[in-house]
């Protein structure tokens, strides 16, 4: 099962998401996913911090802290989780500061084209699979190594 966590103060805009997340009718199709939903950033880090996360949309702006504090936190908490920040596309300036302090991986207009973005979840879905599988790799290489370096028993 792939989680994805949807952030925006505007419960219409995280409806919005989630329909479009599970829609079979808005291509491509997103099979074994589980959606949770906030309005608030707060709520949202303390889900991070108690269940995984694989992908996490929200808004840039919002009243508690903004998108790039918020990845941050989520970040902290979820290493792996990839993050989708929703921005207006006047906000220009800000949001390069925010790229400068933190790492965003993805930015999309708002508004957004339903398509586009489901594929863009799908795709961000793909990677985060690799990311979770390149860890995996790296631990059992690891595990390995410390087995070799402790000689035979």
């Amino acid at each position: 099962m792939r989680n994805i966590l949807l952030v925006d103060d505007d419960i219409s805009v995280v409806r919005a998401l989630k329909r479009i997340c599970l829609d079979p009718s808005v291509l491509p199709v997103i099979e074994n996913i589980q959606v949770f939903e906030y309005v608030s950033a707060v709520s949202a880090v303390e889900h991070a911090r108690e269940r995984p996360v694989d992908i996490v949309i929200s808004d840039f702006r919002m009243p508690d802290m903004d998108g790039a504090v918020f990845l941050s936190a989520v970040k902290a908490a979820q290493p792996e989780a990839v993050g989708i920040n929703l921005c207006p596309p006047t906000d220009t300036m800000e949001l390069l500061d925010a790229i400068d302090r933190t790492e965003i991986p993805l930015l999309i207009d708002r508004p957004w084209n339903d398509t586009d973005l489901k594929a863009t979840i799908a795709e961000v879905l793909k990677y985060h699979g690799l990311l979770c599988e390149n860890r995996r790799l790296a631990d059992e290489i690891m595990a390995q190594r410390a087995s070799l370096a402790s000689g035979p028993h």
